[in-house]
């Protein structure tokens, strides 16, 4: 059977390119799936140190660097004439002696060439000189490197790390950091290019609908080559509900959405639920799983993508024959508004009581003034004594009073109609749930998802990061019955980001408090990525900041930068209309709706706040506004009584930052205009 194979050296290139080039190219790897003998592919034997490589003309200028495995023909770099002959003159196939993964690995002549680029001027002891060979080439480390990675600093190893098949580049940043990785064998499957290693570099089908998605979303590579810790974590049974951790980076949406696919093919008339909590991440759900296993089919049809709301409004309204409207914010500041008005000698401020509503009441569903007392407020910040507790409670009534006369639901509420119904039928909906981004449930939305799936081997899988937790506030699920100890894993290889935007986002967080009891607490990852540092540019007034901002945009696009590859984010929409709108015009180019599906090769930047882009990811991204009166966000503080509660608003809107500084791949540039926030990392002295 005909196979086709796809690298990321192939995609990484193929992007490079004009969006025209771009389409002569993707119909060629279709083309030679569906006839791989034609002719007409003008397929022409190189005559370089791998004797497998051959060439296919696109036009007269483009190549097609392939590699030619029996029936298997794997694209690995497309360019143009010289540049493409080149890039193959320097590479060959190998298989590695000890692993037996397929690597791409550079020539020893050329490693020879360029060691001067990882040479110091003050010379620093190379960090892996005293390491014995055969250990070196335990950890996938190719032969012919091995005498190149003993000569280098720390510094030069750093910059030699991306020349290296991936799994030796983790295991030699491991080793230079302290670490001694556990030597690799032989893999017991002969076929070098199904290593889980290769695995990584190699993605082979011969399926054509499946290699069409694959070409359509080059630069979503990551949906593709997974990581064979992700690949571990997708088929594992934890034999229960599970947690899957990591920093922003490492792949935890990359999981969810194999794992429901993974479900979905080991259980034939399985019906899953892939959720979370942020509308924007629900339709990049949507659009991963589609480029997965396509828009149809059985698959697909057994995966329902939905918002966790949504749902459990669907749900609730269903079963009861109407409509529920969930209480919008304004509507709550009402009810206290007119609830507090009857209790003019309460010393609280109405503040203070909306954010007791929000973070304990409504939060863990009391309906009694006996269950209020006996309620613990871990995480909230503030305590209050019970005689306190007696003394407010009816405020609280009367606003649940007049919800229920108004025929208004929070949306915690909802999830509890919800789990009721669920619970009083027979059979749940669904065989396994997968919850991404799970640090954003509070407790009644954690009892929903547990009801909405028998508890078992494969039944609930959450993934989550603490450090991103922007909406909830911190509780221990074993107070909501959910053990998840000893089953769940840490992703701890951030693959998405650069090292230097890595850094300045973990900075950013420098002030917040990490709980080691969190179930979603992931500490740094590692990045193997190199990149420009993240820009601070400080701007004398909103009009010359959003001028800085076209400048800035026109760069990128005379770069090749695809519009949609680009997001532009503020803390409020207000910032956005005021410092990004007439950068836009300026360029006249036009704005998309952060979360709205959309493709790469889309005409408008995308453009939202900061709690919009949980979850998204681009190749550049500007925040801008970073000044020190809108960061923090005078509105989150205000709500805050006393200095704990302040300081849970402020971590709070430190990771919403943090959260946005982590949306971009390669590029990431900041601005503010007078005094920065105090979020922004103090520069290197």
């Amino acid at each position: 059977m005909n196979q086709i194979g796809i690298t990321p050296s192939f995609t990484k290139s193929l992007v490079k390119l004009t969006n025209q080039e771009q389409a002569q190219i993707k119909q060629v790897p279709m083309d030679f799936l569906l006839s791989p003998t034609s002719p007409g592919h003008r397929l022409h034997k190189l005559n370089a140190r791998e004797k497998r490589f051959f060439s296919i003309s696109v036009n007269m200028d483009l190549r097609i660097i392939v590699l030619r495995d029996g029936n298997r023909h794997l694209f690995c770099y497309v360019d143009h004439h010289d540049d493409a002959y080149k890039w193959a003159e320097r590479r060959r196939a190998e298989v590695h002696p000890i692993t037996g993964a397929a690597q791409l690995v550079e020539l020893e002549e050329v490693i020879r060439e360029d060691i001067t680029h990882v040479s110091r001027e003050v010379e620093a002891p190379p960090v892996l000189a005293n390491e014995d060979n055969g250990y070196l080439l335990s950890l996938g480390v190719p032969q012919v490197w091995l005498e190149t990675v003993k000569q280098v600093d720390s510094d030069g190893l750093l910059e030699i790390l991306d020349r290296l098949p991936e799994e030796a580049a983790e295991n030699l940043f491991k080793l230079a950091d302290g670490e001694r990785p556990a030597p690799s064998s032989r893999h017991k499957d002969a076929d070098p290019f199904t290593h889980p290693d290769a695995q990584r570099r190699f993605w082979v089908t011969s399926d054509e609908r499946a290699l069409q998605q694959a070409l359509d979303y080059p630069w979503d590579q990551w949906t593709v080559f997974l990581h064979p810790v992700q690949r571990n974590v997708v088929e594992r049974n934890f034999g229960g509900p599970a947690r899957i951790s990591g920093s922003a980076g490492t792949g935890k949406t990359v999981v969810a959405l194999h794992r429901a696919v993974f479900l979905a093919n080991r259980f034939d008339e399985a019906e899953i639920l892939l959720t979370t909590y942020s509308r924007p991440l629900v339709e990049r759900l949507r659009e991963g799983l589609n480029r997965l296993v396509g828009a149809t089919g059985d698959v697909r049809r057994r995966i329902r993508v939905e918002h966790l709301h949504k749902y459990a409004h669907e749900v609730a309204s269903n079963s009861a024959g109407f409509l529920f409207t969930p209480v919008r914010a304004q509507e709550l500041d009402t009810y206290f508004e007119r609830a507090i008005t009857d209790y003019p000698d309460l010393s609280l401020s109405n503040n203070f009581l909306r954010t007791e509503f929000d973070a304990v009441v409504d939060y863990w569903g009391i309906k009694d003034v006996s269950s209020y007392q006996k309620i613990e407020q871990s995480g909230r910040g503030s305590t209050i004594s019970h005689e306190q507790r007696t003394t407010i409670w009816p405020v609280f009534e009367h606003v649940l009073e007049m919800m229920r006369e108004d025929k208004r639901m929070t949306w915690s509420d909802l999830a509890d109609a919800g789990r009721c119904l669920v619970e009083s039928r027979d059979v749940p909906p669904f065989n396994h749930v997968v919850a991404d981004e799970a640090q954003d449930f509070g407790p009644r939305e954690i009892w929903f998802l547990m009801s909405l799936a028998p508890k078992g081997a494969y039944s609930h899988l959450f993934t989550g990061d603490s450090s991103q937790r922007i909406y909830r506030y911190p509780f221990a699920w074993s107070r909501v019955g959910v053990d998840l100890r000893g089953r769940g894993a840490t992703l701890d290889l951030n693959y998405r980001m650069t090292g230097q935007i890595s850094a300045f986002a973990q900075a950013a967080l420098r002030d917040t408090k990490s709980n080691s009891d969190d179930e979603f607490a992931s500490g740094e990852a590692v990045s193997l990525v190199s990149g420009p540092s993240p820009a601070v540019e400080q701007c004398g007034n909103a009009e010359i900041e959003s001028s800085k901002l076209s400048v800035w945009l026109r760069g990128l696009l005379e770069k090749d930068f695809k519009p949609g590859e680009i997001a532009i984010l503020a803390r409020t929409r207000a910032l956005l209309e005021e410092r990004v709108t007439p950068a836009l015009k300026t360029l006249g180019v036009s704005a998309n709706a952060m979360g709205t599906p959309r493709s790469p090769q889309e005409n408008g930047i995308a453009v939202g706040t900061l709690h919009q882009a949980k979850g998204l990811e681009f190749r550049a991204v500007s925040i801008v506004a970073c000044d020190a009166e809108f960061l923090p966000h005078s509105s989150a503080i205000a709500a805050a009584d006393d200095d704990e509660s302040r300081a849970i608003a402020e971590a709070r809107e430190r990771q919403l930052f943090h959260v946005g500084c982590t949306r971009p791949r390669d590029i990431l540039r900041i601005s503010f205009c007078k005094q920065p926030s105090k979020f922004l990392p103090k520069p290197a002295s």
